[in-house]
This record gives structure tokens, C-alpha cells and sequence, in this order.
């Protein structure tokens, strides 16, 4: 019998996998009919997720605080039961009488579906997690959040909150992109696919997740609509006297717009509270300033309340950006936006 282990709670694994973590084996799956969702399969995941550092998901008696997330092979496997979510894995869109078809069909799982937690517990790969979470997740904001963080360079606690270090990226939005091709017919993944044209690979933190997913989308989604840019690009310093000054050859742009020498550097408390942090900060957009990049220094207190439209016009006049015009609906998008992914003490899983 075989446990699988999906949508928020292989989010919440994913999320929280720190550097040098062991890569787990993958495995395209011949057949699935096997799956099981019982409650010792519901205790046997909590107990193998507690062991990864995720405390609340359905290994004790007591109700968890999280609802664990599995699947089964069929609609009618799915039941109600206290603080489990059981979903049917869809193998095609349509059928030919243009009806949605549920159930599972072995030959639609391409390799990398499922990672092996332990004997007979998988989880959803990253790339699959996406997928399912394109079904479950009510705005594209929010799936482009998601995205960036499976995509970027930094892992969370298990509350789901905070920032606890930097990590590889878990996957790419070309390697996403790639699996699609192989899960076309799936459920949801044109969803996904929208979501990527507007998800960045490698951002560094929480902070950065969420200007890159406000500047990258359009008006129309509750974005800034920007123009096209890349998270922490290299930037190789064209003069080697800036070169000693630094000690590095090449400097890292957090935000760094295609075509052009303009950038956007965070500049947070968390980030710089100390003195040699403080000083590598300043050094570094004074550095980029003298090899001709234009710089915005954006810190935590221009994004918050309601100064941030004023800070939006501000980029865009630096960087000689067009003011694009906006409905008082595309607005009021916005704002919901902004004040959905800057509101204190969210959780994201």
C-alpha cells in the first residue's frame, strides 16, 4: 500500500527544507489503484512529517491544528474524517463527450511525481505540489507567491512565517515548464502556466517574494505591471577598481529590470541591523551607482500603509518607466494585493 503525502502539507514540507538536506528518490508510478488514506496511513505521514520538523499534522490522538493533506485513487475513495482533506487525483481535463474524468491513469504521471518520504509514504515532488496548488489556491497572486518560493533561494519555519535561511532553489520555472509538458492533459495546468509568466526563479526572501510578485503582475491581476526583470542578477563590475574596492568581481542585484542598467535593491532592518551589514549595503548601491547602474534603495517603511502608490510613481519616474493608467477597480485590486501580502504575521500554509 502506498501513502501519498500532497497539495498544502507537501507545501509545508517543501517550504520549510533547509540546505544540505538529503535529495529524495523519485519515481514515476506504473500503477496507483494501491493508494491508501486510512487513519494508520494518517498517523504513519504525521509521524514521518514530525520527524522533518512539522509538529501538527495528524500524528497524535488530539485533532491536529493542520489539516493533513492526501490523496486517493478515486472520488469514491474520499470520506469525511476529523482533520484530514482526502483529494481524488484527475488524470485527463475532458473526455471525448467533453465531460471532466476523475480517477487516476498510471501513463499520465510523468517521472518526478511522487518523492519517497520513507516505506510506503511519498510526497508530491515540488513541481507537482504546484500543480495541485493551482486547484486549491483562490487568486494568482497568490499562486505566484507560491511559485517564487518553491523557485527561490530561502526556506521557512514551520509556522510557515519567517524567513529561517537561504537554500538551492527546490526547482525552476523552466524544470516546471518541462514536467507540464509531460502533464498537459492535467487538471489545472494551464493555471499553473499563466502563473509562471509571472513568477521569478531565485528570490532571497519574503520580502523580496512579494515586490517581485506585485511588480510582476499586471493591473488587471493586482499588480504594478512592470517591465520584464529578473531576481538577484548577477552584475559583473565593468572597472577593477571598483573590483578591489569590494572584493568581488561581480555584485548581485536583487531586483535587476531586462535591457537596462536599472535596478531595485531591499534594504531591510532585518537584513542590515548591524554595523558591517549596514556598511556592505551602502557600499554595494554606491559601487553600482559609479559603473552607471541607476539604483532604488526601497526599504520596509515605503511599502507599508498607504505610501506605497507614491512609491510605485517614484521608481517609475526614476526609471523613466511609463505611469501606466489604472481603473479605480484595477486600483482597488492593488490595494488588496499589497495589504494581502504585507499583512503582519501571515502564514503561508
Amino acid at each position: 500500500m502506498t501513502c501519498i503525502i500532497s497539495h498544502t502539507t507537501a507545501l509545508a514540507y517543501w517550504a520549510t527544507r533547509g540546505p544540505g538536506e538529503r535529495m529524495l528518490p523519485i519515481f514515476a508510478p506504473q500503477e496507483l489503484s494501491d493508494i491508501t488514506a486510512n487513519a494508520q496511513d494518517a498517523h504513519t505521514a504525521g509521524i514521518v512529517l514530525a520527524a522533518a520538523g512539522l509538529q501538527d499534522y495528524g500524528n497524535s490522538s488530539t485533532t491536529p491544528r493542520r489539516p493533513l493533506h492526501l490523496l486517493v485513487h478515486r472520488r469514491s475513495a474520499r470520506r469525511k474524517s476529523t482533520g484530514i482533506v482526502y483529494h481524488a487525483q484527475a488524470a485527463r481535463l475532458n473526455n471525448n463527450d467533453g465531460r471532466f474524468s476523475g480517477g487516476i491513469s498510471p501513463e499520465r504521471f510523468a517521472c518526478g511525481t511522487f518523492c519517497r518520504l520513507t516505506h510506503g509514504v511519498w510526497i508530491a515532488s515540488p513541481e507537482q505540489c504546484l500543480l495541485e496548488m493551482a486547484g486549491i489556491i483562490p487568486s494568482v497572486c497568490q499562486l505566484v507567491e507560491v511559485v517564487n518560493l518553491l523557485c527561490g533561494q530561502y526556506y521557512l519555519s514551520p509556522d510557515g512565517k519567517d524567513r529561517v535561511g537561504t537554500r538551492k532553489p527546490l526547482t525552476s520555472r523552466a524544470a516546471i515548464r518541462s514536467y507540464l509538458t509531460h502533464m498537459s492533459g492535467r487538471r489545472w495546468a494551464n493555471r499553473l502556466n499563466r502563473a509562471l509568466a509571472f513568477s521569478h526563479d531565485l528570490v532571497a526572501s519574503p520580502p523580496e517574494n512579494f515586490i517581485a510578485t506585485e511588480f510582476g503582475l499586471p493591473p488587471q491581476l493586482g499588480g504594478r505591471g512592470f517591465p520584464e526583470f529578473e531576481c538577484n542578477r548577477r552584475y559583473d563590475l565593468k572597472d577593477s577598481r571598483l573590483s578591489r574596492a569590494i572584493g568581488k568581481k561581480y555584485l548581485v542585484e536583487d531586483v535587476g529590470f531586462v535591457g537596462s542598467k536599472n535596478c531595485i535593491e531591499w534594504d531591510s532592518y532585518e537584513e542590515h541591523m548591524d554595523k558591517q551589514a549596514y556598511d556592505w549595503t551602502q557600499k554595494r548601491a554606491n559601487l553600482l551607482r559609479a559603473d552607471g547602474v541607476q539604483v532604488f534603495s526601497l526599504t520596509f517603511g515605503q511599502v507599508v500603509g498607504d505610501v506605497f502608490d507614491d512609491t510605485v510613481w517614484a521608481i517609475e519616474e526614476q526609471f523613466r518607466f511609463l505611469h501606466p493608467t489604472v481603473s479605480k477597480a484595477e486600483r482597488l485590486l492593488q490595494h488588496q494585493v499589497h495589504s494581502f501580502l504585507f499583512r503582519p504575521g501571515r502564514r503561508l500554509f
